[in-house]
């Protein structure tokens, strides 16, 4: 049987703990960062909800504003129609008016 020296032991028993010590390190600094990270995932989650949710309602408000102007738009196009016959009817009946008229002339100069 081969014997192995205390020193050896000791040495290999201290390895041993070493490992085990990191080991347990390392999976503490994982949990620790994981519960970070999960943390700053969550933010960035509830961040992104706030603001789809604030674009979908400025797209919504965007859309009743364009609605509005559309609106007031076609009730300015139908008074420039409206305008726009009734200066036809003016110009038509001064050109009948003009036409009908027998104007006097004067004496030519000669």
């Amino acid at each position: 049987m081969d014997t192995v020296p205390i020193e050896k032991r000791i040495a290999l028993a201290i390895k041993r703990l070493l490992s085990v010590l990191v080991s347990r390190l390392r999976l503490l600094l994982g949990k620790v960062l994981h519960l970070a990270l999960h943390d700053q995932l969550g933010e960035i989650s509830r961040q992104t909800q706030r603001l789809g949710s604030a674009s979908v309602e400025s797209v919504n408000y965007l859309g009743s504003e364009l609605l509005a102007m559309n609106e007031r738009l076609a009730k300015i196009e139908e008074q420039l129609a409206a305008v726009r016959e009734q200066l036809e009817a003016s110009r038509s009946s001064e050109s009948v008016v003009e036409e009908g008229e027998d104007v006097a002339s004067g004496p030519r100069s000669r």
